[in-house]
């Protein structure tokens, strides 16, 4: 796999952490360098807890950066869209991972698929670290 850039993708409708799981998993396998983006301007999150979607995956991303795992993280506030784009861009992104329940974020990378040709996994199990 040539891999070197993950980002893992979420929203308010994130069920869990799966993907998130998934790509530490990864990350580990291949030394690739993994990036969490989570959207916190829809509807949906004003009506969930979002803190503590944030606080967890947080608490996994410090987990791993203490395993001197190269992980980042992102709370996109914008438009999921150009939010989407820009970190593609900026951080040369080879590879995205969603949860297989999230539509808003298919929807999201369906059409940005169609600019910007991406690999996308959909993300059914937990992979541990």
């Amino acid at each position: 796999m040539n891999t070197q850039n993950i980002l893992v993708l979420f929203s308010g409708q994130s069920p869990d952490l799966k993907a998130l799981y998934h790509g530490i998993a990864l990350v580990e396998r291949i030394r690739a360098r993994l990036f969490v983006l989570l959207i916190n301007n829809c509807e949906a999150i004003r009506r969930r807890r979002i803190p503590s979607l944030e606080n967890a995956c947080m608490d996994i991303v410090r987990q791993a950066r203490q395993e001197e795992l190269p992980v980042s993280f992102y709370l996109g506030k914008g438009e999921v869209h150009s939010e989407l784009k820009k970190i593609i861009k900026d951080e040369h992104i080879d590879l995205i991972l969603i949860d297989d329940d999230d539509q808003n974020m298919e929807d999201a990378v369906k059409k940005i698929r169609a600019s910007m040709p991406i690999q996308v996994i959909k993300v059914k199990e937990k992979s541990s670290f």
